[in-house]
C-alpha cells in the first residue's frame, strides 16, 4: 500500500499532506520520516502565516505595514469579521510577538501566540480557508458603504480633534479621543481605532499616547 495525499484548507492556507492507514506499517514509517524532514518550529509557522496574510492584503491593495495595517484595513472599508480584518490582526500580533520575544518575555509571547492561534481558528470557522476567493467577490457594494461611513466619522473626528488641539496643544491622542467620545463623536468606533485615526491627523501637535 502507498501513502495517500490529503488536501486541506483553501486559497489562503492550502495544505497538502500525506496519510497512511494505521495497519500499513511501511506507509506509517514514511509519514514519520516526512514529518521529521518537514517539521518546523512554532516561530516558523507564525512567520509563514503572517507572511500569507501580508500577501493577501497586498493583493487587495492594502499596505501590510504592521504599524498602520489595522487603520489601513479600516480605511479600506473592512471590519470584523472580514478576512482582511483578521489578516491585519494576525500581522499586528505577529509583529508585537517578535518584539516581545526579542526582549525575553516568554509568557507574554505565549499569550500573543495563542491569540494568533485563535484568530486562525476563527478564520477557519468562518470558511475563509475554503471560500476566500468567493467571499472576496460580491462585497463591493457593502464595502463602498462602509468606506463612506468611515470617511464621515473620520472627517468629523479630525476636525473636532484639531479644534481641541488648537486650544490645548499638549493633550495626547488618547486624551482627545476620550473628549470626542464624551461629546458623542464616533461612539460606535473602538476607542483605539479612534485614537489611531486622529493621531494621524496632519494638524495634530500633541503626543500619540
Amino acid at each position: 500500500m502507498a501513502l495517500r495525499k490529503k488536501v486541506t484548507g483553501g486559497p489562503l492556507r492550502r495544505r497538502v499532506g500525506r496519510v497512511a492507514d494505521i495497519n500499513d506499517l511501511q506507509a506509517v514509517t514514511e509519514v514519520f520520516e516526512a514529518l521529521k524532514e518537514q517539521a518546523c518550529s512554532p516561530e516558523d509557522r507564525i512567520t509563514r502565516f503572517a507572511g500569507e496574510c501580508r500577501e493577501h492584503l497586498a493583493s487587495r491593495g492594502i499596505d501590510p505595514d504592521p504599524s498602520t495595517v489595522e487603520s489601513d484595513v479600516a480605511d479600506a472599508g473592512f471590519e470584523h469579521p472580514d478576512l482582511e480584518w483578521y489578516c491585519a490582526r494576525v500581522i499586528n500580533l505577529a509583529h508585537v510577538l517578535s518584539k516581545v520575544a526579542a526582549r525575553g518575555d516568554p509568557w507574554t509571547a505565549a499569550g500573543l501566540a495563542m491569540d494568533i492561534g485563535r484568530a486562525s481558528v476563527h478564520m477557519a470557522i468562518a470558511g475563509f480557508d475554503r471560500e476566500a476567493d468567493g467571499l472576496a467577490r460580491g462585497r463591493d457594494v457593502a464595502i463602498g458603504a462602509r468606506r463612506k461611513k468611515a470617511a464621515a466619522w473620520r472627517h468629523l473626528a479630525h476636525s473636532e480633534a484639531n479644534r481641541i488641539w488648537a486650544d490645548k496643544h499638549a493633550l495626547s491622542a488618547s486624551a482627545v479621543a476620550r473628549i470626542l467620545q464624551k461629546r458623542g463623536i464616533a461612539t460606535h468606533v473602538d476607542f483605539n481605532t479612534l485614537r489611531r485615526a486622529i493621531a494621524r491627523s496632519p494638524k495634530k501637535v500633541g503626543n500619540d499616547g
